[in-house]
């Protein structure tokens, strides 16, 4: 949307702090510091979805988000910050998921 980084990671603050229960706006923002290149506020916000409490929503859950796309974008941002061991082990436990 040709939207400023400023405003895309605002958007997904508010959003967690709307539904904190709800892992998916992390994960987004995960994803997104991944993709300009700050890989330790990506590692901050993966490592903190430890801290959330289970949703209990059933409708429009991205499970897959807690299922194996955490631990894609942990294996991506240890890679970036020479956390070698840790990201071998987030590509060893995805490898190990039955989808």
């Amino acid at each position: 949307l040709n939207e400023d980084s400023e405003s895309i990671i605002e958007a997904f603050y508010k959003a967690h702090r709307y539904r904190p229960e709800r892992p998916e706006a992390l994960y987004y923002l995960a994803e997104y510091y991944n993709q300009i290149r700050k890989f330790n506020l990506a590692y901050c916000c993966i490592k903190s979805r430890d801290f959330i409490p289970k949703s209990h929503d059933v409708l429009f859950n991205e499970r897959w988000t807690e299922n194996w796309g955490f631990l894609f974008q942990l294996s991506i941002a240890c890679y970036h910050l020479g956390q070698y061991q840790e990201s071998l082990n987030a590509c060893d436990q995805l490898l190990t998921l039955e989808l």
